[in-house]
């Protein structure tokens, strides 16, 4: 039976694989111009060329060990430039980056197989390149890539015709029917695709930048396709046709699509918060996108901030309000600058969320016009919220940039206990209802902190105990009115939600002497990797605890075990990979987690900078005056030469001929003492050279002095293993060499068993392969004697050969010189001879 070509060895045709150039090309182009790295596009679209032209050369000059290796590294360049992109670039552009550079490596090959996976690359490359709006060249260069398909499609048909450009075309074998196999493959392959999906969580409406978020930036928002909704919908719906209810909050809390959406904006802003709200109200909570942040750091978003608590209700103070005590006014030893670029998508009042620490506000203008001026403003009413103030509440999104400043971590301080200033003692944080507080609550806190020795000590034990003891529960019932909250929390019920935790952890850090306060707002919500931005919804409203710790300040910490918090909403398997701040993000305090940029400057370091930058300029100003004064080097040699003129001749006015003796002279004298300076420039160069090898040739004896005989007969040896090798090294070669084709040899054959090759090609590999071993076992062919004529020439000790040297030879030399096509029946010959030779030459090599 005869054996097709292996698809993987079939050579294309020049003019194919030009149209396979012209492909990747142009999905190049499409992908990457105008978008991606521009030296890197360039490069990739000059490398090119040269990766077909190398694919050209003959494997006698070129071998495919060597076109593996040049692949190899191909490979190991992309990876690099991948490792390299992906941390500061979104990660679709990088990796279409790392798929352009392995497609050159594809070119180098020259087989059918990879210049296939090659177009593939390539249709996917300039599908990509669609994504990105705004690219006028980018419809003529597609164009062409369909055109460059089409014609790669008929060459390529034509190519499995002529079975690989073959004369004669090869017949097909019947396929077989294996409709068992074929309905199992189709049913695994249906599961996996419905299992993959199921990890996907699918709404009515999602609020997200299309179904994979891409690295442009559009302020379109876009739906899921409402053919995938029906497809995903229930069974029942697709067979009753009814209406199914919609997992968003209906049409009580519109999406920010919706025109109603703006009347459920509200313009009160609530002063207090009740401690009592135990009914289960955070299992309500929906699933619409309230806004978009663009942050380097994963931090909370905060909306309110209280710090008087009463046993039922927590306010807010007017010392928490005018931010001028001693804690908000706190600056850390040093502190880093973080930006965020907001989008409110729904807002639910006009109060803002930001990171704190807040220092600025603006407001985005996202109209170009200069007719469309900004209608609205930011305000802060106090100094720890940001709220719009506008007489028409303007439509969202809502677009503003945030300025909030963080501590640099520094884990070489040890946190010692806040030394309080004599005024403005921050009792408002410390402040605690005296006849509510129950005596077992402070015995408890008093226990948690008595191994702590500082105050983070003692916070991240009241934080570890909440997170290890309690059960996060939004379904808890109500707290009984006769009840203090935090003490049935920690006493009675043992679990609750966030305000629960929060609440919890504020009284436990009074109690130990810390000041603390609560948070409510939303977490940081879920990284969209593709994007680089936080999507914050509706489920991440949170409530959480700031504590205040030397020499940091303000710091934040949860109380509410991080698993327990609803961050990512996509694949379970994915989501360890999908964020890139890491499983060890909640072990610290948000603030405290972030790591700079390689090369940051520090807000105190900017600082200093400037200031030095100012006092450099003053300093400059005021010694501008006098170094005006100074005079060329023209103007002193003239006045020297004058003042010789004059001393030498008692006179005012010298004439020229004075004048002329003194400027000889003057300038023999000045080249005198240039020439002295230069003798003993030299001169000390001298010595410090003269005394830098006394100084190495005393280390190198005070050296030698310290070694054993030990050491010089170590030495000893070693030279004269060096002088060995270097005497040997001509035989050294010759074996490197002698095994070096013994491995290539055992390779051939490897390639010739495998029974893959077209006969051409097997019987001029097995013709090589004899030729090469017969090399090895100096069985050296005599010069002007052809393959046929060497048979009578192999000596007595190799008389067993010559019956399967005759017929491989005299394969080889029909196979070359004749028109005639050897069939498979004389392949599987010449194999089989091959192997006898094989066996038999490497017998009489052991031998000798």
């Amino acid at each position: 039976m005869s054996k097709r070509p292996a698809h993987s060895q079939i050579e294309i045709s020049l003019s194919l694989q030009a149209s396979f150039l012209a492909l990747y090309l142009t999905g190049v182009f499409c992908a990457l111009w105008g978008k991606g790295y521009s030296p890197l596009t360039f490069a990739v679209l000059g490398a090119a060329p040269i990766a077909m032209l190398l694919s050209r050369i003959p494997k006698k000059w070129f071998p495919e060990l060597l076109r593996q290796l040049v692949q190899l590294g191909i490979g190991a360049a992309a990876i690099a430039w991948f490792k390299h992109r992906a941390p500061d670039n979104p990660l679709d552009l990088a990796l279409i980056e790392c798929a352009a550079v392995i497609g050159v490596a594809l070119l180098v090959g020259g087989v059918l197989r990879e210049h296939s996976l090659l177009a593939v690359l390539s249709i996917a490359l300039a599908g990509y390149g669609g994504l990105t709006p705004g690219r006028p060249l980018y419809f003529p260069a597609f164009t062409l890539a369909a055109a460059v398909c089409i014609t790669i499609l008929y060459q390529t048909r034509m190519l499995a015709l002529t079975a690989g450009g073959k004369s004669r075309p090869t017949p097909l074998s019947k396929p077989r029917s294996a409709w068992e196999y074929r309905i199992s493959h189709f049913a695994v392959v249906v599961v996996l695709v419905l299992v993959c999906l199921a990890q996907f969580p699918l709404r009515e409406k999602l609020r997200t930048r299309g179904i994979a978020p891409v690295s442009f930036n559009s302020e379109q928002d876009l739906e899921f396709p409402e053919l995938w909704r029906d497809w995903f919908k229930p069974t029942k719906y697709i067979l009753t046709r009814e209406k199914t209810k919609h997992e968003a909050d209906g049409a009580n809390n519109p999406t920010p699509t919706d025109k109603p959406s703006k009347t459920h904006v509200s313009t009160t802003d609530p002063k207090t918060m009740s401690a009592r709200d135990g009914g289960g109200g955070g299992a309500a909570l929906g699933t619409d996108l309230v806004f978009r942040a663009y942050s380097p750091a994963k931090l909370y978003w905060v909306m309110q901030i209280y710090d008087t608590y009463d046993g039922d209700t927590w306010s807010r103070s007017p010392i928490l309000l005018a931010g001028k005590n001693s804690l908000d006014t706190y600056e850390p030893q040093d502190s880093m600058e973080i930006i965020q670029n907001i989008s409110l998508e729904k807002p639910l009042s006009l109060r803002l969320p930001y990171a704190h620490k807040l220092k600025q506000v603006a407001l985005r203008n996202q109209s170009n016009r200069a007719e469309d001026p900004i209608r609205a403003i930011l305000q802060r009413p106090d100094a720890v919220s940001i709220v719009l103030k506008s007489n028409n509440i303007p439509d969202p999104p809502w677009h503003y940039r945030v300025q909030s400043h963080v501590p640099i971590p520094d884990l070489r301080l040890e946190p010692k206990a806040w030394q309080e200033p004599p005024r403005n003692f921050g009792w408002n944080c410390r402040s605690l209802p005296p006849k509510i507080i129950t005596p077992r609550l402070r015995q408890l806190a008093l226990d948690l902190t008595a191994n702590a020795d500082t105050p983070m000590a003692k916070a991240d034990a009241l934080r570890d105990y909440l997170r290890r003891n309690f059960k996060y529960n939004l379904e808890t019932p109500p707290i009984p009115d006769d009840r203090e909250v935090v003490d049935y929390f920690l006493f009675e019920s043992r679990e609750g939600y966030c305000q629960h935790y929060a609440q919890a952890l504020v009284i436990l850090a009074r109690l130990a002497g810390l000041h603390a306060r609560l948070v409510t707002g939303y977490s940081p919500g879920k990284y969209n990797v593709l994007a680089h931005y936080f999507e914050v919804y509706e489920y991440h409203a949170h409530a959480w605890t700031q504590i205040f710790v030397e020499p940091y300040g303000w710091l934040t910490y949860d109380g509410v075990p991080p698993g327990d918090l609803r961050l990512q909403e996509g694949p379970n398997i994915l989501q360890s990979f999908l964020d890139p701040f890491g499983d060890s993000w909640g072990d610290r305090p948000p603030e405290l987690s972030y790591k700079p940029p390689q090369g940051y400057v520090s807000v105190k370091t900017t600082q200093k900078k400037q200031q030095e930058q100012t006092d450099t300029s003053t300093k400059s100003k005021t010694e501008a005056a006098p170094a005006d004064k100074k005079i060329s080097r023209t103007e002193a040699l003239y006045d020297e030469i004058m003042t010789k003129a004059v001393l030498d001749n008692n006179t005012t006015e010298p004439d020229i001929n004075q004048l002329a003796k003194a400027a000889v002279e003057v300038i023999k004298k000045r080249l005198s003492d240039s020439f002295k300076q230069m003798l003993a420039s030299v001169k000390a160069s001298a010595l410090g050279l003269y005394h830098r090898t006394l100084s190495t040739i005393s280390a190198a004896l005070a050296w030698m002095h310290r070694l054993t005989i030990a050491d010089y007969l170590v030495g000893a040896a070693l030279l004269a293993v060096a002088a060995g090798l270097w005497n040997s090294r001509r035989t050294i070669r010759s074996w490197l060499k002698v095994h070096w084709r013994k491995f290539c040899c055992r390779r051939l054959w490897k390639k010739i068993a495998s029974g893959t090759m077209p006969p051409e090609a097997e019987i001029s590999c097995c013709q090589k392969l004899v030729n090469d071993l017969m090399e090895l076992a100096h069985f050296h062919r005599p010069p002007q004697i052809d393959l046929l004529e060497r048979v009578d020439f192999i000596p007595v000790a190799g008389i067993g050969l010559s019956e399967d040297y005759q017929i491989i030879a005299q394969a080889a030399a029909t196979t070359w010189y004749s028109r005639r096509r050897p069939d498979e029946a004389v392949a599987e010959a010449v194999r089989e001879a091959t192997r006898r030779f094989c066996l038999k030459i490497n017998a009489i090599m052991k031998k000798h």
